[in-house]
Order: structure tokens, then C-alpha cells, then sequence
């Protein structure tokens, strides 16, 4: 039975229910006073859809594991494939949405740099109608070859699911002590409001990309 307990069941099995109740204040205030630091997009649809998100894959990645043998086994599965879910393609969200940005303003800057100069120029009157029909062919081409190249898809999707399947399936991990426990659950917390705000500037820095292109 061992085998099938949570990360922090051991330690929280064992805890009065007294101290459970002033660790649960303790946790919640912390995570508080965290979230007053989480970055903010001004959006408030976005930033309610990021937070409840963000708490979801919170409240099922601490309160399963303090009980998990305590669920049934399809209880138990559902659970952490939904957290998996979560964790893997909020992940997944963060890289698409740098290496978007990141392979945007690239292409920008070749199109400003290069082809824009090349249009200027007294030319054929074809030139503008093969130009930029070709650079817009090439630039999608060189996105992808660089993804390949770089092994992006397995950086920001196998890669972290893979972790969270460790951490949460096979759990190497054991809490048997409050220190560890702590940890564990803090670090957890921490890790969920660092992602909402890392989130939340992407974001906030599309919108203003989008906004700048729509004023222009």
C-alpha cells in the first residue's frame, strides 16, 4: 500500500487535525500575499481565466496527494490525468507563445531590414507581387526547420509531461517530515503563481503587439 501514497500523504496522515487546520491558514495566506506580486494583463476575461485555471491545477495537485490512497483507483486516475493535462499544455502555452513572438519580431526585422528596402526601390512593377508572396512562403519554412532543429516540440511538451508523470505517477518523493512537506507544497505554490505571471506578460506583450499593428 505504500506504494499508492501520495507525495505528502505520509506526513499528513499522521498530522492533527488541529495543525492540518493551522497549516491550511498558513498555506492560504501565503499564497495570498504571493499573489498580489502575479503580473496582471488588464484583461480581466484572461486574467479570471488564468487564475481559476491556476487554481484548479493547484487544489488537485495538493489535495491528492495528501489523500491519495484514500481515493478510489479510477478516482485517482482521472485526477492525475487531468493534472498532467493541465501542467503538460500549460507548459506547452508558455514555449508556443515565446517562440512565436520570438520567430514574429525575427521576421520583422528581416522584413524591415531587407524586403521593405528592396520594395522602395525603382524596380519592375512585378517585383512587389513576387517578393512578398515569396516571404511569406519562406518565413513559415523557417519557422518550422529552426523547431525541428532546436527540438522545440520536445522542450516545451514531452519533456515537462514526462517530469510530471515522474513526479506525480511513479512520486520518487516522500513527505515524511514537515520540512519536506513544506517544501514540497510551497514550491508547488510558488511554481503555479510564477507560471500565471509568466503567463500574464506574454500575454500582456501580444496584446501589445496586436494593438500596435491595429493602430498602425
Amino acid at each position: 500500500m505504500k506504494r499508492c501514497h501520495g507525495i505528502t500523504e505520509p506526513y499528513w496522515a499522521d498530522l492533527p487535525e488541529d495543525r492540518r487546520l493551522i497549516w491550511k491558514y498558513t498555506s492560504r495566506g501565503i499564497g495570498l500575499l504571493l499573489a498580489l506580486l502575479v503580473a496582471k494583463t488588464g484583461n480581466a476575461y484572461f486574467d479570471w481565466s488564468l487564475s481559476a485555471l491556476t487554481a484548479i491545477f493547484l487544489m488537485i495537485a495538493i489535495e491528492t496527494q495528501r489523500s491519495y490512497s484514500k481515493y478510489s483507483p479510477r478516482w485517482r486516475k482521472a485526477n492525475i490525468r487531468l493534472l498532467i493535462f493541465l501542467g503538460s499544455w500549460g507548459i506547452a502555452f508558455i514555449g508556443i507563445a515565446y517562440f512565436s513572438q520570438a520567430a514574429f519580431i525575427a521576421s520583422a526585422k528581416v522584413f524591415v531590414d531587407e524586403v521593405e528596402p528592396a520594395l522602395r526601390r525603382d524596380q519592375h512593377a512585378l517585383v512587389p507581387y513576387v517578393l512578398v508572396p515569396m516571404f511569406a512562403i519562406a518565413t513559415p519554412i523557417a519557422v518550422i526547420r529552426v523547431i525541428r532543429q532546436l527540438s522545440i516540440e520536445q522542450l516545451i511538451y514531452h519533456l515537462p509531461r514526462q517530469g510530471l508523470k515522474n513526479l506525480f505517477i511513479r512520486r520518487p518523493y516522500k513527505a515524511t517530515s514537515f520540512a519536506p512537506f513544506a517544501y514540497i507544497e510551497l514550491a508547488l505554490l510558488t511554481v503555479c503563481l510564477m507560471y500565471a505571471s509568466t503567463v500574464a506578460m506574454l500575454a500582456k506583450s501580444f496584446m501589445l503587439i496586436v494593438g500596435t499593428l491595429s493602430a498602425g
